[in-house]
């Protein structure tokens, strides 16, 4: 358990800031004064201590340089107001924290200041940079809120760290270096790690070529000038760990939410999938049995089952491609065959049903890899959704055409067109768009979403091109090489 070491010769606020850290599993020292905290630091490692405020004292002046000489963290905790000059003379002493006793919420605040420095030591942050010097003040900084820190002296040993370490969560990256400058690392980077992985801060003097711009465009999360100061470093380095573990928290609360509703929808389908046996086996008997209400009810029965089925496999769906697990199975096919394949086997029927005109444009196509079950999902669920949209007597056309190295299906139907709302929102989950299908059809809310996850699964590109009244036109691309 760590210990924590507070100077406070006020007994109720040092009782209180007792009782607020040992909820959270710190054990605690008091000191009543400068001459027992002196004696009680050379006794062991502490984790951090926190202090009260009395700049004129010697004694004060003397335990600070006795704190900072144990590497200890110092956490001011004070009722002085938070000056220019206050600000200056803790510089000087590399004090990073300082926390008002005025704050209402001032021992809360406390808590997770604490609280923080025991979650930085999670973290591992690697200082790219070729000056020594520059790399040691970093560290120096880094190290003492206890963060676990590397270093690289240019962008080609940063990225063998990386590869090496790939728990490393921040990097600190300076723009001059020697073999590959700071973009170039950021560049790389971001092509292998995204923001919610890898949070990375570019540090530049502003007498080089470097802007903060383009170390921003280039893929970085956050921009420091030289020379910083270590209070301001501090405060950047902190807000990237909390957004990232803000991240990691909400892709946790997702895999949880993904178990549940997979958990919830295989033990729903199974008892339901019988129902919809059971009563189809009825409906098949000779209706002589059975009177027209109760005929009428196993038909109700057998429709609502099977649009819960429906629902329940495209829940099963969408958490599957969310969790990774749906993993895509390329192999070398036609776009083209498989397209022709869904409208002659369901579509042309469907569509004659409704009077629509369905009619297939396509140019030569050039073999490519693709999952064909997967594409399949995507190009049933466009269809059916122009064919549920389109008024009867209305119009399907798809076009499939071959455009910089990606093959290109497009789908234009004659329905009511999509509103800006309805566009921006049409690949988001259960979503209900303001068009109605003409025919009575239903619709989860998931079908547009899913596509969606199936393309980027493939490395390609789905969009909606549409104004209201003008029929709507769903595109996607598939890479001609996977």
């Amino acid at each position: 358990m760590d210990r924590l070491l507070i100077i406070e010769s006020d007994k109720s606020v040092s009782r209180e800031i007792q009782q607020i850290l040992e909820q959270g599993n710190f054990k605690t020292v008091l000191c009543a004064d400068y001459q027992e905290a002196s004696l009680e630091i050379m006794k062991g490692d502490y984790f951090a201590a926190i202090v009260d405020m009395d700049p004129d004292n010697d004694e004060w002046q003397n335990t600070i340089r006795l704190i900072s000489f144990r590497t200890i963290p110092v956490i001011l905790f004070s009722d002085r107001e938070y000056t220019a000059e206050l600000r200056e003379m803790l510089q000087e002493k590399n004090i990073l924290e300082f926390i008002s006793k005025n704050r209402k919420q001032s021992y809360d605040d406390l808590f997770y200041a604490v609280r923080r420095m025991e979650l930085n030591r999670e973290i591992k942050v690697l200082i790219v940079d070729d000056s020594p010097s520059a790399r040691k003040i970093s560290r120096y900084i880094l190290e003492q809120t206890k963060f676990t820190v590397m270093e690289a002296g240019d962008g080609m040993e940063a990225l063998g760290l990386i590869e090496s370490n790939p728990d490393i969560r921040i990097v600190i990256s300076d723009f001059e270096m020697p073999h590959m400058n700071g973009y170039e690392l950021v560049k790389i980077l971001r092509e292998q790690y995204d923001k919610q992985h890898l949070s990375i801060i570019g540090i530049s003097h502003p007498s080089t070529k470097a802007s903060s711009a383009t170390f921003l465009k280039s893929g970085a999360n956050d921009f420091i000038s030289k020379p910083y100061s270590p209070e301001e470093f501090y405060c950047r380095i902190i807000t990237q760990a909390e957004l990232l573990e803000a991240f990691t928290k909400v892709s946790n609360l997702n895999e949880q939410k993904n178990n549940l509703i997979g958990m919830v929808a295989h033990d729903i389908r199974v008892p339901l999938a019988n129902i919809e046996m059971i009563c189809n086996r009825l409906l098949d008997k000779s209706r002589d049995e059975f009177s027209d209400h109760i005929a009428k009810a196993l038909s109700t029965i057998s429709q609502s089952s099977g649009k819960m089925m429906a629902f329940l496999n495209d829940l099963l769906n969408i958490t599957s491609l969310e969790k990774g697990t749906g993993k895509l199975f390329l192999k070398e096919n036609s776009l083209t065959g498989l397209v022709a394949g869904r409208l002659d086997s369901i579509f042309y029927e469907l569509a004659e049903k409704k009077q629509i005109s369905l009619n297939l444009k396509s140019e030569e196509l050039p073999p490519i890899r693709f999952d064909a079950d997967r594409i399949s999902q995507v190009v049933d669920n466009l269809i059916s959704n122009a064919v549920k949209f389109t008024e009867p007597g209305g119009e399907i056309i798809i076009n499939l055409k071959s455009k910089k190295g990606r093959v290109v299906f497009r789908i234009w139907d004659s329905g009511p067109g999509m509103n800006r709302y309805d566009k921006e929102h049409a690949f988001l989950e259960f979503q209900k768009l303001s068009a109605k299908p003409t025919g009575g059809e239903t619709s989860t809310g998931l079908g547009l979403a899913i596509c969606r996850k199936i393309v980027l699964l493939h490395r390609g590109r789905i969009w909606v091109e549409s104004e209201p009244g003008q029929g709507a036109e769903f595109c996607f691309t598939l890479p001609a090489e996977q």
